[in-house]
């Protein structure tokens, strides 16, 4: 941690990002391989058994991604909301990733089919956008650095 406790420190940053970046590859491979399977006939069934292994490794990568935000509550999240800096894209960052937690486990535990299909439906939007909502988050945070 730099700044005041409030920016991360490179390894810190490190660990993050590859962690946030596996759980968001893992996603996309899952998404895309079931896209490609009902497509492409001849390799569907390849497709289709390489599915679940990008499904655990995503399980995996947001247990992980769950220890980093963790880790984060008492240093970062506190300093930034005391020092008054990024509230607003942290707020939203924070909310985003919380839904996204209440939908995945939507998709295993919601035993309603219009349930799941709804939480399935955020889960793909707001994963798709958290790399996005997670950058702006940054470049905010920085921006508020300069002199």
């Amino acid at each position: 941690m730099k700044r005041r406790g409030i920016q991360l420190s490179p390894r810190h940053k490190r660990w993050f990002y590859a962690v946030s970046m596996t759980l968001f590859l893992s996603g996309a491979a899952w998404v895309w391989l079931g896209w490609l399977a009902e497509r492409d006939g001849a390799r569907a069934e390849l497709l289709r058994s390489l599915k679940p292994w990008m499904l655990k490794l995503h399980g995996a990568a947001a247990m992980a991604f769950l220890v980093a935000l963790g880790i984060l509550i008492p240093t970062h999240f506190k300093r930034a909301w005391q020092a008054r800096r990024n509230r607003t894209t942290g707020v939203f960052f924070v909310t985003v990733m919380g839904v996204l937690v209440a939908t995945g486990y939507g998709l295993y535990y919601f035993g309603d089919d219009r349930w799941r299909s709804a939480a399935s439906w955020i889960h793909l939007i707001l994963g798709f956008a958290a790399p996005a909502l997670l950058g702006l988050h940054i470049w905010q945070g920085r921006r508020e650095l300069r002199p």
